[in-house]
Order: C-alpha cells, then structure tokens, then sequence
C-alpha cells in the first residue's frame, strides 16, 4: 500500500524523526508533522486533509486525548496513536471518538507501518459499514410513512 498524504505528531522530535523514518522507508510520500495541542488542529488538519493522521503521544494528558479525540470524531481520516500506557477507560473513549488504532506500548521499528495500513483499512469498513447504514435509513424514510399522516 502506497500512502501520499500523512500527518504526524509526536511527543518528542526524536520520535517524530523515527516515525518520519519508518513511514518513509515504507515508499510512503507527502509526510508533514504538525503539534495537535495547537488552537487550530482541527482546522488545520482539515485543511490538509490527510490520507492518514498519526500521532506518537508517549503518555498522553486529559487535554491531549480530548484533543486527539476531537480530531477522530471528525471521522475523516483514520487516526493512528501511539501510547505508552493507557487505562480501560482510556481505550474505550478513544474507540468510542472513532481512533482507528489506538496502540499501547507498540512503536517498535517494523510495527508503525502494518498498525497504519491497518487502521486505513479499518477505516475504510466502518466508512463504508456507515454509508450502507445511512443508505438503509433513507430507503426506510423514503418507503415508510406512518398510518395516519
């Protein structure tokens, strides 16, 4: 899978150098980095709209996971985070905000690019899971009407 267009943040410059390797290495092109904690992420991140957005976030704080939440509910792009400890409840929030792949303790050399190309085509079911959905939903308005009106 050749990937043009990714996004990636990091908790460190060393780490975001190591994802910027990786991924690089994996003939993938079009990579940026940006800092998700800045007033306009999500504008930002729309604005480029990214195939895919990664973050490396070590041991997130409340208002980095809201954040990073925040950009996942926009359904977009499949979000890839990194982490190096999370909690039951913390897992659970970022799969309910739509984080494709939520990775604790995995941001081993080798790993980044088959969580990635994972959380895309993960991304890919549930997009098309929703349009069958919303395409049911219509059908169903459009035949049913209810006795009476």
């Amino acid at each position: 899978m050749n990937i043009d267009g990714i996004l990636i943040a990091a908790s460190t410059p060393e780490r975001a150098r190591l994802l910027i390797e990786q991924l690089a290495s994996a003939g993938w092109s079009g990579i940026s980095v940006f800092d998700p904690m800045r007033a306009d992420a999500l504008t930002f991140v729309r604005g480029l709209n990214p195939t895919v957005v990664v973050l490396e976030l070590g041991d997130p704080n409340r208002l980095t996971r809201e954040q990073v939440f925040r950009l996942a509910r926009e359904r977009r792009w499949p979000i890839v985070a990194f982490v190096d400890q999370a909690d039951a409840d913390t897992l659970d929030a970022a799969m309910s905000a739509g984080v494709a792949s939520y990775v604790v303790r995995g941001m081993w050399p080798g790993r980044v690019q088959p969580v990635v190309e994972t959380a895309i085509a993960r991304h890919r079911q549930m997009e098309h899971l929703r349009r069958e959905r919303d395409d049911a939903v219509n059908a169903f308005a459009a035949f049913y009407r209810p006795v009476g009106t």
